[in-house]
């Protein structure tokens, strides 16, 4: 940086972090308690320019070295000043080795090739000789010196991650509602009980519910008091984005022939409270889900992983069931392509080969958009990428290429991993 008439109306000022201090104070050999000037100051950046330069020296003479070896070969292939004939031999002779072996790369005792670089004889020595002896490079054994390759490097990045940690809140006590065990007992769940809300109800208070009517979805999964409460809620317009409860234990009730009728979300309190209850019971089943948030993962969406207590009969979930809980709970992908369908038709989103003026499906019973397919993707991106997935991008997932409207073929899905679990 170039500064005129400095000293008069300009000045400078040196901010020095510790870590530099440490290294000017050590240079200057002056203890900590010594105040640094601008004299130490310069003096530690000439030596580090000065190491710097000690440091590229052999990478420098090598360059030259090349470029001189290069100039030899112009020279021979030039025929007069304005022509220049390159055979296929004088160009060969221009290239280098693209890699150095393993022994000559990690030989112990290896020593650099200096059959060109002449540093004993004072009256051969060239330009770049002389460099080289007055920036200390005559001394090969000391030298730290390697051959750099020539590669591509990607940028190195500095970033300091910021954590936003949610606000400070009140954690709510847990309570178990007696309509929670009759439901373990019975199996049946009393129609009206503040115990059970709707799914997607339970995101009425959340800042994805202002793009879409929560109570439009489906009436068919359930979610208990207890695992919709987490915090007090603190003041008007409170959103409890922050302090949404992932999805894990389920509850089911099921036909003689293992068809799921009733799915219910409880908390992990409940699933450790209500254990004994539930491994006696002739009614309900608890079932370990978790959404698939890598294609790499088996799908668990089928409730077969610890099932408790073991039903001899597996349970088979409806298609709403399956859709309304992985949309509910996070899921970013599909075991295949008839499972993608039907999430598409649960959307209200035209199949790729549906013309614009033909109807989605409007008889179908799983079908859970009017006219506001638009709103309804909002919604569902805020609940996924901002609730559920901490404002991570989902864009190259599969329920993020169905949001953005693109179509999904059937090498998109791994079926090595479609396998029910």
């Amino acid at each position: 940086m170039r500064m005129r008439k400095l000293g008069k109306g300009q000045s400078v000022v040196f901010c020095v972090p510790d870590e530099i201090r440490q290294k000017i104070t050590a240079r200057s050999q002056n203890s900590g308690d010594t105040a640094i000037t601008v004299a130490h100051i310069l003096e530690w950046s000439i030596s580090e320019t000065f190491a710097d330069l000690q440091r590229g020296i052999w990478l420098w003479a090598n360059q030259g070295r090349r470029y001189q070896r290069h100039e030899i070969l112009w020279d021979e292939a030039r025929v007069d000043a304005e022509e220049t004939k390159l055979s296929q031999t004088q160009a060969e002779e221009f290239l280098e080795e693209e890699a150095q072996t393993i022994e000559v790369r990690y030989r112990p005792g290896h020593q650099l090739d200096t059959s060109q670089i002449s540093l004993d004889n004072e009256h051969c020595a060239d330009a770049i000789t002389q460099k080289l002896r007055q920036f200390g490079g005559l001394n090969l054994e000391s030298t730290t010196f390697r051959e750099e390759q020539e590669r591509e490097l990607s940028p190195e990045v500095e970033q300091e991650r910021e954590v936003q940690k949610p606000p400070h809140a009140t954690p709510a006590g847990h309570a178990i509602h007696p309509d929670v065990r009759a439901f373990i007992s019975r199996g049946t769940v009393v129609k009206g009980s503040p115990a059970f809300l709707f799914a997607f109800q339970a995101l009425s208070d959340t800042s994805a519910a202002q793009y879409y009517d929560v109570a439009k979805f489906p009436p068919s999964l359930l979610v208990t008091a207890d695992f919709t409460r987490t915090i007090i809620p603190v003041g008007k317009g409170h959103t409890s984005d922050l302090f949404q409860r992932p999805v894990q234990w389920i509850l089911t009730t099921a036909s003689s022939a293992g068809v799921v009728e009733q799915a219910v979300v409880i908390s992990p309190y409940e699933a450790q409270e209500l254990l004994p209850e539930i491994r006696v019971s002739r009614h309900v089943s608890l079932h370990l889900y978790a959404p698939r948030p890598n294609i790499g993962y088996r799908p668990l969406d089928t409730l077969r992983l610890h099932t408790t207590p073991h039903q001899p009969i597996p349970r088979v979930m409806p298609e709403v069931f399956t859709n309304e809980l992985n949309l509910f709970s996070g899921q970013l992908y599909m075991k295949s392509m008839n499972e993608y369908l039907s999430v598409r038709r649960f959307l209200g989103l035209r199949s790729a080969d549906q013309k614009d003026s033909e109807p989605e499906l409007s008889g179908s019973s799983t079908n859970v958009m009017d006219t506001e397919t638009p709103n309804l993707i909002k919604f569902l991106r805020v609940l996924t990428m901002k609730i559920r997935r901490n404002c991570e991008s989902i864009d190259k997932t599969h329920l993020g290429r169905i949001l953005d409207h693109r179509t999904l073929e059937d090498s998109d899905f791994a079926n090595g991993m479609d396998m029910d679990m």
